[in-house]
């Protein structure tokens, strides 16, 4: 009722008892409110369901993992606005490229094999988001071909490849530094940041990149100790496998240490199985609502059609949603359906007009021109089927609504 609105449990049941009681009054209310799938799909959840933090595998060498991500809309310079960042995740190296932000797969093809290829050979497997560049016909021809692994990040969980994401920061705040003010310098500036982080060590190896590359640490200002000791060739090689046996250790210990900062270790996380119904986070969606404010806040539910891995899953998503279907358990809610509330969507099958099978109209959300621009389209609620099944139906496949097309206008 609008005069009760969907007030949580508490409050509810300090409505019911002002006038009525019963036994077990508490536990009914409680288990009627946790099965509303309009107060689950409307409102902010306080305790969101723990997921398991998922640190990627740990690479046995140098340059095996590669990770790239674009820095896009810098200031125009030398005709870039652009540039490309690759990460090694076992050495943590970084290799930074200036381009556009209308890079095609060619072009990254080029960079790879010229930044990467040319001086540490194939990679086994490349982490990205799923930008055209990443995810395009030619790009998976070539790794096709050359049996490497395109491991493409889950739809608005940009954490698949956090590391090139944390570098992204600290690439920005290094030209915020020493760019000048017209901001349109920093091409020049990219060799001295690129060498300034492989320089440095960084926490999760306790060494620099290129430490345990190189197996030295190059010289960034002349030393006032001009002298130093030549290693045999022995002694570097030693020296060069301590430095990857202690690299992987310490590795190790930052995936745990991270394991245990993103999330409570004690608290199981939430696992689902193929056929459950979850919902979806819907801050990252387009939808037809005039104002995402007001809109819902989790979209579906949706039947979880496959378990692609321990925190990623794939959902069965309408036919007009061009979105990847594979999201992070992150953006997934359990779906609730209670005894005390009952089903929240009857689903009733169609009745059977003239032969032919006709769903009932509810009610009639939203109109546009179709994309010919001759005539109009409305998009519909299903009676008894939940927000996720409304579709855009033309004016001619619902000659049986004109009722509902005539409140919609009203």
């Amino acid at each position: 009722m609008p005069q009760a609105g969907h007030p949580g449990r508490h409050k509810t049941y300090e409505l019911v008892t002002r006038n009525y009681w019963w036994p077990g009054m508490s536990v009914f209310i409680r288990d009627y409110v946790d099965g509303c799938a309009t107060c689950q799909a409307t409102k902010n959840w306080t305790h969101r369901p723990h997921v398991e933090t998922v640190p990627n595998a740990i690479s046995a060498r140098p340059f095996q993992d590669i990770i790239s991500d674009f820095i896009v809309d810098l200031p125009a310079c030398e005709g870039f606005d652009s540039v490309c960042v690759i990460v090694d995740r076992f050495t943590k190296h970084v290799t930074i490229t200036p381009c556009t932000k209308t890079i095609t797969s060619d072009e990254m093809v080029d960079i790879l094999i010229d930044k990467i290829y040319r001086h540490y050979g194939l990679w086994d497997r490349l982490i990205s988001d799923r930008g055209p560049q990443y995810a395009g016909k030619i790009m998976r021809g070539v790794f096709d071909k050359l049996q490497i692994t395109s491991a493409l990040s889950t739809a608005y969980h940009p954490q698949t490849d956090g590391e090139s994401e944390h570098f992204n920061q600290e690439f920005e705040k290094y030209l915020r530094a020493f760019c000048n003010y017209r901001q349109d310098d920093w091409v020049k500036w990219i060799p001295f940041a690129e060498f300034s982080h492989n320089h440095r060590s960084h926490s999760a190896t306790g060494r620099s990149p290129f430490e345990m590359l190189l197996g030295y640490i190059p010289v960034a200002i002349p030393s006032v100790k001009t002298s130093s000791p030549v290693p045999t060739v022995e002694e570097h090689f030693r020296h060069m496998d301590q430095i990857r046996e202690d690299l992987q250790a310490s590795l190790q210990v930052a995936a745990e240490i991270m394991k245990r900062t993103r999330g409570d270790s004690t608290q199981p996380g939430v696992h689902y199985q193929k056929g459950d119904k979850v919902w979806l986070d819907g801050k990252n969606v387009r939808t037809t609502c005039p104002k995402a404010k007001l809109a819902a806040k989790y979209l579906g539910p949706f039947e979880i059609t496959n378990v692609i891995g321990p925190v990623t899953y794939r959902l069965k998503l309408p036919s007009t949603w061009c979105i990847h279907p594979v999201f992070h358990a992150s953006l997934l809610s359990p779906y609730k359906e209670t005894d005390a509330h009952g089903s929240n969507f009857l689903t009733p099958a169609p009745d059977l007009v003239e032969g032919k099978e006709e769903y009932e109209v509810e009610k009639v959300l939203n109109a546009r021109l179709t994309r010919n621009k001759c005539g109009i389209e409305y998009l519909v609620k299903w009676t008894g089927y939940p927000d996720s099944e409304n579709q855009w139906r033309s004016r001619t496949m619902l000659s049986n609504a004109t009722r509902a097309i005539t409140d919609f206008y009203k």
